[in-house]
């Protein structure tokens, strides 16, 4: 792979393109406007819905798409519309509110870009939430509601992603044990106190993939950035796959290149690397 073969960039936001207080500077932000002025289109790639991407990102004149949820939503930034969505099995969201229930853990879900989240939960999403700057950040994007598991998600329906998070390992773990194994379901985790549940097609490397044939581009096109588990599979299937510095093992293992830390603009200096910026 050429670092001139590149027409697309697919950036992670948490951990990636965000730095530790939940911000993107204005070296990464500046960067990324020079990246979009060299005609290459920038894809943000998040497990985040479309109303958790900050709004100085849509700023960026190269930022053309948005892969949310962990590839269960793409979005066109400038025609301002979805051009795929992929929501969870009905036998999924029959069974998984029974277990939800049996747990200690801060749950909620996406449908139609609406966060919903147990109000008891919500009120104490601090416990669960280490990171003062992402629970700021969840307790914006979420909607307390009464009961919620004890309703049909189906009336949701198509519920995109359910996210989990945990005060105690041993409870994920355990949570983890009776999910797995659900029919036409993908789990992973994008943080090491969470799992996040999507459909078995949904990840960012198969989002990745649909858009690039839509816009008639070839996956060694693609130079891609991530930090977390979820972002394993857009980093093995593009040309470049960049791991960040704050990643895990498995996630650098996965990569062609290590990336600075979030908290050193590792975003900016990788792209300013491999893109000759």
């Amino acid at each position: 792979m050429m670092k001139n073969d590149i027409r697309l960039v697919a950036l992670d936001l948490d951990g990636t393109c965000l730095n530790t207080e939940g911000r993107i500077t204005s070296y990464t932000k500046d960067v990324l406007q020079n990246v979009g002025l060299k005609g290459i289109s920038i894809v943000i790639a998040t497990g985040r819905p479309l109303s958790g991407v900050p709004e100085e990102l849509y700023e960026i004149d190269g930022l053309d798409y948005i892969i949310a949820l962990n590839g269960s939503r793409i979005y066109d930034v400038r025609k301002r519309k979805n051009i795929y969505v992929k929501g969870l099995d009905k036998k999924c969201l029959e069974e998984i509110p029974k277990i939800i229930r049996k747990y200690n853990v801060l749950a909620d879900f996406f449908a139609g870009d609406i966060g919903y989240c147990e109000k008891k939960d919500y009120e104490q999403a601090e416990i669960y939430l280490k990171d003062e700057h992402f629970c700021k950040y969840y307790l914006s994007t979420r909607r307390p509601e009464v009961n919620l598991w004890t309703r049909n998600l189906n009336e949701y329906s198509p519920i995109e992603k359910i996210n989990l998070f945990f005060n105690d390992l041993e409870e994920k773990e355990k949570m983890l044990d009776e999910i797995r194994n659900f029919p036409k379901t993908k789990i992973c985790s994008g943080m090491k106190y969470n799992l996040e549940v999507n459909h078995i097609d949904v990840n960012k490397g198969n989002a990745l993939e649909i858009l690039a044939g839509r816009l008639d581009l070839k996956l060694e096109d693609v130079l891609s950035i991530g930090d977390g588990g979820n972002d394993i599979d857009m980093i093995k299937k593009s040309g470049i796959g960049i791991a960040m510095g704050n990643a895990s093992e498995k996630v650098k293992e996965a990569a062609d290149g290590i990336a600075e830390n979030n908290s050193e603009d590792g975003v900016a200096k990788a792209l300013q690397f491999y893109l000759d910026i």
